[in-house]
């Protein structure tokens, strides 16, 4: 996946993939995207023949799911406001 794999024609999706947990029935892995193509992950994998069948986003940018449980929400730093703003402006040129 490092390599990239064209998920659609002329797009070519990338990850980087860490196994964290094999069982007989499942895998449990981690996938560090660097564009968000749409349902880039389900698309790439199915490509390899394998299927997902959950997804969990823990981070976005520098803001993170670290300390939360589920329900519950933290405020974002001005920092991070600024550093999604210009993520977003970035992504609106493209």
């Amino acid at each position: 996946m490092a390599a990239g794999i064209e998920i659609e024609p002329n797009k070519k999706a990338y990850a980087e993939v860490e196994v964290l947990e094999i069982s007989n029935k499942s895998t449990l892995m981690e996938v560090v995207l660097y564009q968000g193509l749409n349902r880039q992950i389900r698309k790439m994998f199915d490509y390899l023949g394998f299927e997902v069948e959950s997804l969990k986003r823990v981070q976005h940018a520098t803001i993170t799911l670290d300390g939360l449980k589920r329900g519950e929400f933290k405020p974002i730093k001005p920092k991070q406001v600024k550093e999604l703003k210009a993520y977003i402006e970035k992504a609106a040129k493209k």
